[in-house]
């Protein structure tokens, strides 16, 4: 069996260096025991495949020198799994040794623990090889990575276990059965096969799979409650209940012009009563109780995956690998050249100079610093040109009502759809300056190199795709002052006229919502499913391949390359997904329903390109998903915050609220708007207006024109957003200590486990104890046989001496 493929062009070895560093790698790797064997490219000459093989006692070997816990030397307690329900079993989650598809795979289907090396394991130690082997002189000459930098060589990959398209007779690999069973449609509601998937990708993939599925489980309660809070606003829309929507719809108010120009139009109130019944229909007291519940799904969902992860630890075998995550990067033992002594280790380590580490962090801190600049830059152009094309729209239309709302529909559409475009640019951008960032940092081992990228990269995905969301829902509208005042279009573009529709900013914060998680939903997918059937188009294409019966090693040297951070890519738009289900849910309840559909199309997709379209992935052994944990928790109390700042500041409960507790009638009319003189309106063109009274009405609680205080905030105006504050304030430290009760009512591991875990300490501490008490009492007897000895020695010596001898 081929464990592993080097590809490199003899044209490529033009210089005597590179043949010299070529001749000393290959014959480096058959030192340390390991099969070459050279064979070129079918349609090119100049291509040349160095096939590897692996002899199972050098494997062993150097699983242990690479501290590889093997699955098959690790006999510790494994908890069992129960198997799912018949009409979530596939056969290779509940096996069954009747059915004839497990006498075709009987170790993969079987799920027993393997009594020798996987595949994935064997990828994994030579993988550990390649990457350590000599091929010069110099203190940083070994690995292959540097010699595909120096084109040296041009790929390294591990192969597949064959073909997936399935065969009726015969055999069958890991990856058909992964194929047919996991990564195809028709298995949308059936139960992932996760062991084997760990078994055949490796626990880093193991784990993100195994995530998203628990993830879509726990979105299908959070769906069925956003159903039934639509539900409930739909069924209540036509009653006093909706008091805000039936006054706006009954209203003859005439609302004042939203732009400074001549001919800008007016409009009735009750224009608005389409967004007023759809305001009403995501704010509402079930709405409200649905954000609290969404706070406390959250801490559900983080505590429920930590009991996941535990068993999935020890099923897995990963608990040792907490031992190994702390060893130090190759790349940061050649950039410390100097050294120090290390009271832990009693002996000198290699070290980074402080000043240099410094200089490297402030780099970073700038650069991302810049580049969350120009992202909030680039959300504040899309509002500037969200006032431009609907001030464009309705100048050179018409003057009508039509007009004025068509306007608003297209600069909303076109703005909410330009703002998605921003964030699939930004997106690629960033991935690649978070790289350079990271490495320019030379971080001391992998598992804090990790952590780095990923929580720069989130950084910059936070304000790439949350800034326009941000601003709709805590920031637009907020700095109108009043009809007629001139500083607002003096100011930054205008953007203080930007103003909400009387009912408020929920139907734009929908709007915004549904377009970027649809536009995200439908473009990665899309993009999942051709970029990888498209590179490999355009490798046979450059390749010149025209035949399709080519050797395996061929085929997938044609096929899209896995990066190392392949997974991490994975793991943001789920997180992402994740903070529109948490931050936004007052704003539009529906987020759970549109991400399950989602995700649901997306683990199949993400299993099928796995499998069909890209390479092998290297296996790679990790403890947890990591860094993803610390951020899932911190998004889960941002989620509480902005919920209690939408009820307070973006929705009109709170002030609905405020009123009934104080015995009033809640009056939107009347608490909300405000009345405008239009004679002060100057640069209004009356004469093409079909409109004659005098006044009109603006959203803003400021006395009227006639009042000694004109214009001025009304006194209730700041009693009540000091309530707002202490609601918000109230509300978060209830929800967040109801979070903590459940945190810690919820163990983060099963009792069952733990209790295993705990016996097999003692089992462990009984041995060593045991261990050394033989050792104790085999140096006693040592001590004893010597004592002895000497005393007889001095005995001889007492007696030779009165002997006279």
């Amino acid at each position: 069996m081929i464990d592993f493929i080097l590809v490199y062009k003899t044209s490529t070895l033009t210089t005597e260096r590179q043949e010299h560093k070529h001749k000393t790698y290959l014959e480096s790797l058959r030192k340390l025991g390991l099969t070459l064997e050279e064979v070129h490219f079918s349609v090119d000459d100049d291509v040349v495949f160095v096939k590897i093989f692996a002899p199972d006692k050098v494997l062993y070997a150097y699983a242990n020198l690479f501290d590889i816990d093997l699955d098959c030397q690790h006999f510790e307690y494994r908890p069992y799994i129960p198997p799912p329900r018949d009409f979530l079993a596939t056969p290779l989650t509940n096996p069954n040794i009747n059915d004839p598809i497990y006498s075709r795979a009987p170790k993969s289907i079987s799920g027993e623990i393997s009594q020798e090396i996987t595949s994935a394991e064997r990828i994994l130690v030579i993988y550990q090889i390649l990457s350590r082997a000599i091929w010069g002189d110099g203190r940083g000459d070994y690995g292959i990575h540097k010699l595909i930098d120096s084109n040296t060589f041009i790929d390294a990959f591990p192969l597949h276990d064959g073909n997936y398209e399935w065969t009726v007779s015969g055999p069958l690999n890991d990856r058909q059965l992964l194929a047919l069973y996991w990564g195809s449609f028709d298995c949308w509601h059936k139960e992932q096969p996760i062991n084997l998937v760990e078994k055949y990708l490796g626990t880093e993939f193991g784990l993100y799979f195994a995530w998203l599925g628990f993830y879509i489980k726990m979105l299908i309660p959070a769906s069925v409650c956003s159903i039934l809070v639509c539900i409930y606003g739909l069924a209540t829309m036509a009653t006093p209940m909706n008091s805000v929507g039936t006054e706006i719809c009954a209203s003859k108010f005439l609302m004042c012009p939203k732009c400074h120009y001549r001919k800008c139009p007016r409009e009735r109130l009750s224009n608005s009563c389409i967004f007023a019944q759809l305001s009403y229909l995501f704010d509402n007291w079930c709405a409200v109780l649905f954000a609290v519940i969404m706070s406390l799904w959250a801490t559900v969902f983080m505590e429920l995956w930590q009991r996941q992860e535990s068993v999935l630890s020890l099923q897995w075998n990963l608990r040792s690998v907490e031992y190994t995550r702390y060893s130090l990067r190759p790349q940061y033992l050649e950039a410390a050249v100097a050294k120090r002594y290390s009271s832990v280790t009693n002996k000198m380590e290699p070290y980074v100079p402080p000043g240099q580490t410094c200089i490297r962090f402030t780099v970073t801190i700038v650069t991302i610093t810049l580049l969350l600049l120009i992202m909030i830059l680039a959300t504040f152009g899309v509002m500037v040109y969200r006032i431009a094309v609907n001030l464009i729209i309705v100048k050179n239309a018409k003057v009508n009502i039509l007009d004025s709302k068509s306007g608003a529909w297209v600069a909303t559409f076109t703005g909410a759809l330009l703002s998605s475009v921003f964030i699939f640019f930004f997106q690629w951008f960033y991935e690649y300056i978070a790289l350079v960032l990271t490495n320019l940092e030379c971080h001391r081992t992998q598992s804090s190199y990790s952590n780095a990228y990923i929580f720069k990269s989130y950084a910059l995905a936070f304000t790439n795709n949350y800034s326009a969301l941000f601003y709709i829902a805590f920031f637009k509208g907020k700095f109108y002052t009043h009809p007629g005042d001139q500083t607002m279009w003096e100011r930054i573009g205008g953007l203080s006229t930007d103003i909400c529709d009387p009912s408020g900013c929920v139907v734009d914060l929908n709007v915004l919502l549904l377009i970027i998680m649809t536009f995200k939903a439908v473009a990665s997918n899309v993009l999942q499913v051709y970029i990888p059937k498209i590179k490999e188009r355009i490798n046979k294409v450059l390749s010149k391949v025209r035949q399709d019966n080519l050797p395996q090693w061929e085929r997938e040297y044609l096929m899209a390359k896995v990066d190392e951070f392949f997974i991490v890519k994975e793991y943001m738009d789920m997180v992402i997904q994740y903070g529109f289900v948490t931050f936004f849910i007052m704003g539009f309840p529906l987020a759970p329903l549109f991400a399950l559909i989602n995700n649901v199309i997306e683990l199949r997709v993400d299993a099928s390109k796995v499998i069909k379209s890209y390479r092998r992935p290297i296996p790679s052994k990790v403890a947890g998903i990591g860094a993803w944990f610390a951020i899932l928790q911190a998004m889960t109390y941002i989620g509480v915050l902005t919920n209690a700042l939408i009820i307070a500041f973006t929705s009109n409960f709170l002030e609905k609220l405020i009123s009934h507790v104080g015995g009033d009638q809640y009056s939107f009319l009347n608490q909300t708007l405000s009345v405008f003189n239009m004679n002060d309106f100057y640069i209004l063109d009356q004469s093409n207006v079909s409109f004659t009274e005098n006044t009109c009405y603006y959203p803003g609680k400021r006395y009227s024109p006639d009042h000694q205080l004109s214009l001025q905030r009304r006194k209730g105006f700041w009693y009540l957003l000091s309530i707002k504050f202490g609601v918000v304030v109230l509300f978060e430290h209830v929800v967040i200590i109801i979070k903590g009760l459940l945190a810690y009512a919820i163990p983060d591991m099963p009792f069952s486990v733990k209790q295993q875990i705990n016996y097999q300490e003692r089992l462990h501490k009984k041995l060593r104890m045991k261990t050394l008490n033989q050792e104790y009492l085999k140096n006693m007897q040592d001590v004893k046989r010597i004592v002895e000895e000497e005393k007889r020695k001095m005995e001889q010596v007492m007696k030779d001496t009165r002997s006279g001898k």
